[in-house]
Parts: C-alpha cells; structure tokens; sequence
C-alpha cells in the first residue's frame, strides 16, 4: 500500500474540532465533537440531554443539531437528516444575520456529508463552494472556518491544487482569529499535506513540524497528537526516510500506551509501507504482523490492510502460495464491505509484486481483476451521477409531493436464473425464473430478467436495479442457481465463476448480504429476497468450500425479508419436474393467494416440508413492517389495506 492510500484512512475522516467557550455546555458539545465515529456509544442520548439543557435558538442549540444531523447524514439517512434540519428552520428567520448566516453553513454541511456518504462528490462540492468571499465574510467564525476546510477539501478532490491551498490559508487565518489553537493546527496540517502534493516537500514538512507542535500544546487531545504524528511521518518520508520511521515508531507507542487499537495499526502498516518501497520484506513482515495481530472491528478503515500487507511481504520472501492466500482473503474482507476501490487497489498491487516475483500468469489475472472492479466502480459513480438527489424527496431533480410520491411508488423486481455452470448444470433455474418473471409481471412489477449472469455483468446488472429504485418504492428479488457461503457472506456465484479459494468467491458472485445492504440504503419500502440456491457444489474439484449450502445473515437490514429455500448449510432439490421443489410451491402459492407475503411463505415452508418427507426445510430470515401483499390492488381500499 502506499502512504497516501494509508493518509486517506485519516483525511477523509474529516476530524471535527472543539468549539470557542469554556462553559460546561461548550466544554460537552467539544467533547462530542471531537469523538471519532467508532467511540460514538450513545451518541444521540447524550446529544438529546445537552439539548434539553440548551437556550433554544441558541448557537449551542444549532451546534448539537449539526452533530445529529451529520450523524443521520453519514449513515444516509435521508428521513433522519430532514427531520433533524426541521427542528432549527425556525432559526432561519432569525432577526440576528449572524444566526440565519450559521443555519445556512449548518445544512449545507450536513447535507455536503450526506451527498459523500451516498456516493455524490458533485452534489457535495456544490453545497459549499456556493459560499462565495461575500457570503463567507457574513458567517460567524467558526462556521466560516467549517466552510473554508470543506471547500478546501472540494478543491483537492478535482486537484485544483492552487484553490485548495488559499483556502487552507484562509481557514488557518480564521483559526488564529479565534485564537484556536487546535484549528490552527489541523489547517496547517492540512496545509502541509496539499504542498507535499504540489512537490513543494521541505516546505510541507517545515508546515507539518508547525502544525505538530501547535497540536502538542493541548495535552488532553490524544487522538490529534496521533493524527498530527502520522501526517508528519507522510510529508517527511519523501526527504528522510529514517526521521519518517521515527514518527510512526512513536505513533505507535503512543497509540498502544493511550488504547487506541486503528492508530497504532496505521502507524505500523506505514512502517511497512516504508520497507516495502525498499524491497526490504523482513521487517516489512515484522511490522506487517504486529499489525495483524490487532484485531479491529470489521466496519473499521483499514480493517483489511494489515493482512494484505503481510500477504505481500511474504511474496516479496518467495512465499508466493501464502503471499497470494493473505492477500484475497483482505480482498474478500474489503468487498464484504462493499469497499470495490480498495479491493482494487488490493489487486493492483498484488499483480506488481507477482509480476516482480516471476509469477506473470497470476500478475496478468490479477491487474484483469483490478481493471474489472475499476469498471464496476466507473459505472456506479456514473448511476450517482445521473441520479441527482432532491432534498425534499430523496429522489430526481422534480419537485414533486413527497405524499403523492409515496402513493405512487413502484415495485421492482431482479430475477436470476442461473443454470449452465461447466461443473455442475442444473436442471430448473431457467424454468423457475422464466416464471417467477412472468408472475411478478402479471401482479405490476417492473421485472429484469437476467438468465445465465455471467460474471463481468454482475455490476451492470446490480447497480442497474439498486439505480431504478426510488424510496419508498418495493423490491423484490429472485434467485434460482447455485450458492456458497465463505466466512458468514453468502454468494450467488455467476455461472462462469472461476473459484479457485475463498477470496474469488467475492470476484465471481452476487454478494448477497450486501445486496440486502444496498436496498436498505436505497430505502426501497418492502425488501423480499428469495433465495432457490444451495444445490451442492458447482465447482467440482477446483474448489470445495468448507461449509455446505449458505448461512445465517443475523445482521439483516431492518425492513428486509429474506426467505431461503433450505435451512442454513443444507441442500436445497433442483426438483423432478417442470421447476425446482421450493420454486414450484412458491409460484403455487403466490398466484392464487392475496394474504400477507409472510403468510404465504410460511404457507410454502410447509408444503416444501411435507413433499420432501422432512429433509428440505425453508427457513426466514429479517421482517417488514407493513402488510406487503404480492398482489397488484385493484381498488383505492385494496390499495390502503398494503
């Protein structure tokens, strides 16, 4: 890895820094502010108290409102963050400018990280650079130097390197008028990371020494310290390597003494980094695994980069079969995440260092799959681009009703039929999907039929659906083929799926859990995932996965309903007829019955059980809250009654 991927661990955190004021009410909010996302435990409990203690209409008030809202934001929660901004419009009509000025800076803020948590740089630089030096001058300070890092940090996105650092400069002259040292220090370290991107590098470390000693002179400030020794050991690497390993050896001896586990871990993996640009694979692996050793929480940055760095390091020592295993193991933990670029990432340089090692087969396999996730990546920037959210609906550009958009929601359906695997074809996928389609069709759904997916449409096929979606509408989707489960994700491998080890399962296949994650994001209405998979092993004898069937998803979205055609780790039948066992009861039951679809599918979990004398048992996992009923009403009362 490089140390500007491990900087952006860091940077893009967007640290929020204490506030003016040394009442207990300001002392709070800053320790609030400045809790980092993974240590936010009650987060809005303690936010509703200090804002019941709150002056209404307060800049106290619209500060604890701002930390809620960009709390909503960052977990895409349109409803929450609407709700939240509802509660200081009244301050809008202020007769103090200041105060109307603060509102402004606060929704545009809020919803800046809403756009960025939804995959929408544009949408978000636009909320801030529409701030121009007038509008600026009219903020009181501290809103002013929150605006200043955000447009700064507009202008690092699209490398407009010269507009990015005067408004370091501008938010850093800010700072010192508020005589807030903490701010001086972040915008200079800041400052010092954009120089050392202009190749101005003595000059960036000369700002990042500043900046270091400026942070150092708030003791309490643990996590800034650390912060600030990692960006020194970045802009100092480039001019003194050595002094570069010496800030991140005391980041993580800092970071070990003071028990914050995600420092210490990027201190090392930067270790490594340094040794790895060397060709220095002994300590690289020596660092790499001190890193590894640190278990952090899977939702965690850089939760995957340790093993991938050991993985390396051990390529590097002609460890070549261990090496390539570490390293898609961290790629299928990335992509369990969703996190596509750096699994990318992961595979680029994978290819380099086996391109190095003489493994050229591998390295050309390897840069094919970085250039095909690259692809997935080009198409959902693309799908967000062109679907530009609406504050008051969530949804496109036309300002309709949110009511009468949520009377006239759609129901959309993916339908999947996998059928002509090499190793392993069945029998009823494509009668069962042919079917399904058919039905869905008939009862109103706007349905996409995909038959035999083949692996480099898997993307295309996924964001096409998720990008159809609007909130409210319903989703279902459908799935009749094969299906694995690696480490508690299960898969719906495409049929010309290349599994080899765990780590291609992610490469090959419809992550279903994330699936049911993306939904949830698109806060589509009802959620139905029917799952006809677990038809034992497709992949003969390149690759046998270690458990049987697919597995339990405890972690499912609320809102979302997943009915399996087997329990976990069993086999479902491909079926002796027309369709598969658990496909046939299902296309049974739901065209000639209107009941609740939570009826219905227990209604063919038994029948499913009685044909198989016991052995096939459909199991549930999740819920939705509303009475969804799969058939299309045909009046306003039937309609209601949903």
């Amino acid at each position: 890895m490089s140390f500007f991927r491990a900087a952006l661990v860091v940077l893009c955190a967007g640290f929020t820094l204490p506030s003016l004021g040394q009442s207990p009410m300001h002392k709070e909010i800053a320790a609030l502010e400045r809790l980092p996302e993974h240590a936010r435990i009650n987060f809005k409990g303690r936010i509703d108290a200090l804002l019941a203690r709150a002056v209404p209409a307060s800049p106290e008030e619209l500060d604890l409102l701002y930390l809620l809202a960009s709390e909503r934001a960052s977990k895409v929660d349109h409803k929450g963050l609407l709700a939240t901004e509802e509660r200081w419009a009244g301050m809008s009509r202020s007769s103090d400018p200041k105060i109307r000025a603060a509102v402004a800076a606060a929704s545009a803020m809020a919803w800046r990280r809403y756009y960025l948590a939804n995959g929408q740089p544009s949408a978000a630089d636009d909320e801030v650079l529409r701030f121009d030096a007038q509008a600026l001058q009219e903020l009181p300070e501290k809103w002013r130097y929150r605006v200043l890092a955000a447009q700064a940090d507009a202008h690092e996105q699209v490398n407009d390197l010269q507009a990015a650092t005067e408004a370091r400069n501008a938010a850093h002259g800010v700072a010192a008028l508020m005589k807030d040292t903490g701010r001086m220090a972040w915008s200079l370290a800041q400052l010092a990371w954009v120089k050392s991107k202009t190749g101005a590098l003595a000059e960036a470390r000369t700002v990042a020494i500043e900046a270091y000693r400026l942070a150092t002179q708030s003791p309490d400030e643990g996590d800034l310290h650390l912060e600030f020794l990692n960006m020194l050991g970045l802009v100092t690497g480039p001019l003194d390597l050595a002094g570069s390993r010496n800030h991140f050896l005391k980041m993580a001896e800092l970071a070990k003494a003071h028990g914050e586990p995600f420092f210490e871990a990027l201190a090392l993996a930067n270790l490594t980094d340094s040794y790895l640009q060397e060709r220095n694979f002994e300590p690289a692996l020596a660092f790499a695994s001190r890193a590894h050793a640190i278990r952090l929480p899977a939702t965690q940055d850089a939760w995957s980069l340790p093993l991938h760095n050991v993985g390396i390091a051990k390529i590097g020592l002609g460890r070549l079969a261990e090496g390539k295993q570490d390293v898609l193991l961290a790629i299928t933990r990335e992509l369990s995440q969703g996190n596509l670029q750096a699994a990318s990432d992961n595979w680029r340089e994978l290819g380099q260092f086996l391109e190095r090692a003489g493994d050229k087969d591998a390295a050309r396999l390897a840069t094919t799959e970085a250039s095909r996730l690259d692809e997935q990546v080009r198409r959902a920037s693309e799908v967000h681009r062109n679907r530009r959210l609406n504050r008051s609906m969530g949804v496109g550009d036309d300002p309709a009703d949110p009511a009468s958009a949520a009377s006239q929601a759609r129901r959309h359906a993916l339908v999947i039929g996998n059928q002509a695997y090499p190793d392993a074809p069945l029998t009823n996928p494509l009668n069962d999907a042919r079917a399904m389609a058919k039905l869905l069709t008939e009862q109103g759904f706007l349905v996409s039929l995909v038959e035999d997916l083949r692996r480099d449409d898997i993307g295309s096929v996924v964001d096409r659906y998720l990008s159809s979606i609007r909130p409210g509408d319903d989703a279902l989707f459908f799935y009749a083929g094969h299906g694995v489960q690696v480490r508690g994700v299960n898969y719906l491998p495409a049929v010309d799926a290349r599994m080899r080890s765990e780590g291609d399962a992610a490469l090959n296949s419809i992550n279903l859990n994330l699936l049911a994650e993306r939904l949830d994001e698109q806060q589509a209405g009802a959620r139905i995932l029917l799952i006809d998979a677990c038809r034992d092993n497709p992949f003969g004898t390149s690759w046998r996965p270690q458990f049987r069937g697919l597995g339990r998803m405890p972690a499912m979205p609320a809102g979302t309903l997943a009915h399996f055609a087997t329990r976990p780790g069993a086999v479902a039948s491909d079926g002796a007829g027309l369709h598969g066992l658990y496909t046939g009861e299902l296309l049974r039951v739901l065209s000639t019955r209107s009941e609740p679809v939570e009826l219905l599918l227990k209604e063919v979990s038994a029948a499913v059980r009685r044909a198989s004398k016991g052995e096939q048992e459909p199991w549930s996992e999740g819920s939705i809250e509303q009475d969804f009923v799969l058939a299309r009403p045909r009046s306003a009362k039937q309609a209601g009654a949903r």
